[in-house]
């Protein structure tokens, strides 16, 4: 590998992407099914295994709030997120 692609990988990042939100009967749901690009960064990160790390804590989390309100849309959010390389080809253009 030449250095300036070794440079260039060194700097990739990794966020946490969420699907979009909609409403259905007044209620929010999360777009799974969105294409990639319209997706929002929830949080980023240094590394993959920081960034799943983190999205299972969030999925844990909501389980744990059970009968709050909005637990099941976060749930669904968070269950569905992906955690995808700052470089993926799919984010261009966001």
């Amino acid at each position: 590998m030449n250095p300036r692609r070794a440079a260039a990988r060194a700097f990739v990042g990794w966020y946490l992407m969420v699907p979009p939100m909609t409403q259905v009967s007044g209620h929010p749901a999360a777009l799974t099914e969105a294409p990639l690009g319209r997706w929002n960064t929830s949080a980023s990160f240094g590394n993959s295994k920081s960034c799943v790390r983190y999205q299972l804590a969030r999925v844990d989390e909501q389980k744990c709030r059970s009968g709050q309100v909005g637990r099941e849309y976060w749930l669904e959010v968070f269950s569905n997120s992906l955690c995808i390389a700052s470089d993926d080809p799919c984010l261009k253009g966001k």
